[in-house]
């Protein structure tokens, strides 16, 4: 009886030791979540910087730079139908790159700088198709460009950038809702190039005479002034988010356009050739609206002191009354090869944007 009861109380003790050296627990009392952000400002920050980079896969758009319009007449019916459509270079997917530069106070404030950069090209042609009664219109100084083209094109090359300074702090709501206000600067800065090509016929008392007659503007444009926005997150899981914001500028700046026209004058015995210049230098007050929306992803290591975020963004971007180029001009010949001309200053006052995807990657550290 002693042997058995030495041989049971031997068995306890080794259940009681092995259990207690057991790794897994079985209980069934859930493990307690790890604590959630509290709603207000993160107080405690041990970041000290930030970096980050863009690729942006945009598509630019500029309004009013209609370079002609397409005008062909439906002569085999017995109504007379003409159709006329306006042309213009549009532009399609371009790319730009975007990089940011930062630092976090102690108290989670985050001051940084943002240079973004994006260059876009756009070209159309236009011609009057074979057996098709019609004329194509050029909408610059028809006067000196001709009231007729038979064929024509235009290109537009734009180099467009952006320098942001900003100031920022994050705050939660709710455990899972954060905004994050923002202050700052905005600099800006736009070179295009526009130009057309038109095939053109001169008629009046002197032969006809058909010649490549041309257009070309430039204008440069750059300015500076406050912008303020609120950026929006909503996780969803643990990591992911909801991404949302909008901001705006208002700048102060100035604009050089430059503009040379190139064609035909009669002189009321033969067509001779004929060039104006305009240039015009002056300054302006621009808006600027941004808006973006999105997915995003942030991971937290080295005992959250560091952080990996990747965010997929679609974006918006409206620069209002960009265009500045002026067409109307009105040409009287004269005696010789020069010309009376008035300028009515029609300006264009066309509205540049961009809209698109963007790739965000980010490193805290």
């Amino acid at each position: 009886m002693s042997k058995l009861l030495g041989t049971i109380g031997l068995l306890s003790l080794f259940v009681v030791q092995a259990h207690a050296a057991w790794p897994f627990n079985f209980s069934k009392t859930p493990k307690e979540p790890e604590p959630e952000p509290s709603p207000g400002f993160n107080l405690v920050d041990e970041r000290s910087g930030f970096i980050s980079g863009d690729y942006l896969c945009w598509v630019p758009h500029q309004d009013d730079l209609f370079y002609a319009v397409s005008q062909a007449t439906d002569t085999d019916s017995h109504v007379a139908k003409t159709r006329n459509k306006y042309k213009q270079p549009h532009f399609g997917w371009s790319s730009g790159g975007r990089l940011s530069i930062g630092g976090y106070t102690n108290d989670s404030w985050d001051v940084g700088f943002t240079g973004m950069y994006i260059y876009a090209r756009a070209k159309s042609t236009t011609h009057i198709p074979t057996g098709v009664t019609g004329k194509i219109i050029p909408d610059f100084n028809t006067n000196l460009l001709s009231s007729v083209a038979s064929k024509s094109n235009a290109t537009n090359k734009l180099n467009f950038a952006t320098l942001d300074f900003s100031l920022g702090r994050e705050f939660f709501l709710t455990e899972k809702f954060a905004i994050h206000p923002l202050i700052g600067l905005r600099s800006f800065g736009m070179s295009q190039k526009y130009r057309t090509r038109y095939l053109s016929t001169f008629t009046g008392s002197p032969p006809p005479v058909t010649v490549n007659t041309r257009f070309k503007a430039k204008n440069l444009t750059y300015g500076i002034g406050p912008r303020a926005g609120i950026d929006l997150k909503f996780y969803i899981s643990e990591g992911w988010a909801f991404l949302g914001g909008i901001s705006g500028a208002l700048l102060w700046g100035s604009y050089h356009i430059n503009q040379k026209f190139k064609g035909q004058e009669s002189n009321g015995t033969a067509f001779v050739p004929s060039i104006i210049k305009t240039t015009e230098k002056n300054t302006s007050l621009r808006t600027n609206l941004d808006a973006h929306f999105g997915l995003g992803y942030d991971v937290w290591f080295n005992c959250d002191k560091n952080r990996f975020y990747i965010a997929f963004l679609f974006e918006a971007s409206e620069w209002f009354a960009m265009n500045q180029f002026n067409d109307n001009f009105s040409t009287t010949p004269v005696s010789g090869s020069t010309a009376n001309i008035t300028i009515a200053g029609l300006r264009r006052h066309g509205d540049l944007g961009f809209i698109g995807g963007t790739l965000h990657l980010q490193i805290d550290f």
